[in-house]
């Protein structure tokens, strides 16, 4: 029982490293004799295929609460942390991982963050523009048959395409300290692109909001689609939705109640909800890239 146990120790050892976590130099000379295991055909080149598969089999056969965390995530969860070690280690880019390059992740190196991450300007479902990339209108495809798809009115999104990105963007570099800006296309090799689509904005009621409790709210969602570029593709990671709401909870309308609804009332717009959605895009997208 003493090699197998062995064996099954390294091989947590090896879901430390590729899971981000450092690991004591004892168990490193572990980690590296699991090379081999890891590496299926034996050819010295450690594909991601093979890191992957490695990784989530020494997972899916422990009970302890390292592997409990990393199993709790969804696939694509699982594949975008996996594939931040795997392209932080591969540092010269050629798509394998040698036997000194595993050894030096096994290192403990903390994971890394994509080299940054671009935003598309959004695109409204329903509707075709010039300046939407094809991604965002994939996006939109994404949705398109679904019976709760209802196209937002034109004049309703007007501008809101790009004040959604930027609002998403500012979101993900305050929150990761990461680069992340608006940009037409994708980004280049080692970056994380989000591509979104607006799928319900309405601007509300004004005269039902003076009514209060939550009538005549504003709503702004949209379906967001993650891609990594590996160098020579586009890499979906995942796909979302999100949405943003004008939250009205004021009292009925009264002496008290129209002092405070004229208070607040420029809280519950589309304009405060570009913001609040912008968060929210942000906040899951980077919990699906793992950071």
């Amino acid at each position: 029982m003493a090699a197998p146990l062995k064996s099954f120790a390294a091989g947590l050892w090896s879901l430390a490293a590729a899971a981000g976590l450092a690991i004591a130099p004892a168990a490193q000379a572990q980690v590296s004799a699991n090379f081999d295991a890891a590496d299926a055909d034996h050819d010295g080149h450690l594909t991601f295929d093979e890191f992957q598969a490695y990784a989530t089999r020494i997972a899916a056969a422990s009970s302890g609460a390292m592997a409990a965390t990393f199993n709790q995530r969804t696939p694509a969860d699982q594949a975008a942390r996996l594939h931040l070690r795997f392209d932080a280690a591969d540092t010269d880019h050629k798509g394998y991982l040698t036997r000194a390059e595993f050894d030096a992740m096994a290192a403990g190196v903390p994971a890394p963050s994509p080299a940054a991450v671009t935003v598309l300007p959004f695109a409204v479902l329903g509707q075709t523009s010039d300046t939407s990339s094809a991604l965002a209108r994939q996006a939109c495809a994404a949705v398109a048959s679904s019976p709760q798809a209802t196209p937002p009115d034109p004049a309703t999104v007007k501008d809101l395409t790009d004040q959604v990105a930027q609002a998403v963007a500012k979101a993900i570099h305050a929150k990761a300290q990461v680069p992340a800006d608006v940009a037409p296309q994708a980004g280049p090799a080692g970056t994380i692109t989000l591509a979104g689509c607006l799928t319900v904005a309405d601007a509300g009621n004004g005269a039902a909001r003076l009514v209060g409790f939550g009538l005549g709210a504003s709503k702004l969602h949209a379906h967001v689609q993650l891609y990594r570029n590996t160098g020579g593709q586009l890499e979906k990671l995942g796909e979302f939705d999100a949405a943003a709401e004008g939250a009205n909870t004021l009292p009925a309308i009264g002496p008290i109640g129209l002092v405070l609804h004229g208070a607040k009332s420029g809280g519950q717009t589309l304009a405060a909800d570009v913001d609040k959605l912008g968060t929210a895009i942000a906040d899951t997208a980077l919990k699906t890239v793992g950071l």
